[in-house]
């Protein structure tokens, strides 16, 4: 039980009924207004997990069966850690695909569980070539990272990252070098799909 009357239950589903409510929204300026206020009762209801234990959310999880949203929910409960939360996001998504579901999810994850380093080199090291967990780390905190990653050591990123990497550096393809890897990389992605 949450503090309130309101429960573990409730949180989860309306969480799940907000995250499908704001992708029905059209994206034009009269709704952002609604958008906003989906997000603002997301961070509340988020926020409400801090004081729950870390097993009953992932027993309500198992049972459901794992969502992103359920997986950000996971890193608000008490004594969440980010191997844990990695564990669960693999589940949800076995590849992160940058998307709108995607990144408005992850935009709730609770920050602190994650490294404080903001280069992306850093970062990558630190986590130690964790796919699933610097994955995390880009998705939820891509406007506060400094992509310094050379870029021979870029060419050779895991697939498993490639879709996330052009996705946040979409604005920097007009460098030559980062244009030819992103063409490598759709052709070894085609090529893969078509085997």
């Amino acid at each position: 039980m949450l503090d309130g009357p309101v429960t573990v239950v409730d949180v989860w589903q309306m969480l799940h009924s907000n995250a499908q409510e704001w992708h029905q929204v059209p994206r034009d300026a009269n709704h952002y207004k609604v958008k906003d206020l989906l997000d603002q009762a997301d961070t509340t209801a988020f926020r409400k997990l801090r004081e729950f234990p870390v097993d009953y959310w992932e027993q309500l999880c198992a049972g459901a069966g794992w969502t992103l949203t359920g997986v950000v929910g996971l890193s608000w409960c008490q004594n969440a850690s980010l191997d844990l939360v990695a564990h669960y996001w693999k589940k949800a998504i076995p590849v992160t695909v940058p998307n709108a579901s995607t990144m408005r999810a992850a935009s709730f994850f609770r920050k602190r569980l994650l490294p404080e380093e903001t280069s992306v080199l850093e970062v990558i090291q630190k986590l130690q070539d964790d796919f699933t967990k610097i994955a995390i780390v880009l998705v939820t905190r891509h406007s506060e990272l400094v992509f310094d990653v050379p870029t021979d050591l870029l060419a050779n990123a895991p697939k498993e990252l490639q879709p996330l990497i052009m996705h946040l550096l979409a604005n920097r393809q007009d460098d030559p070098e980062l244009a030819a890897i992103f063409e490598r990389w759709k052709s070894e992605e085609e090529e893969r799909s078509n085997t």
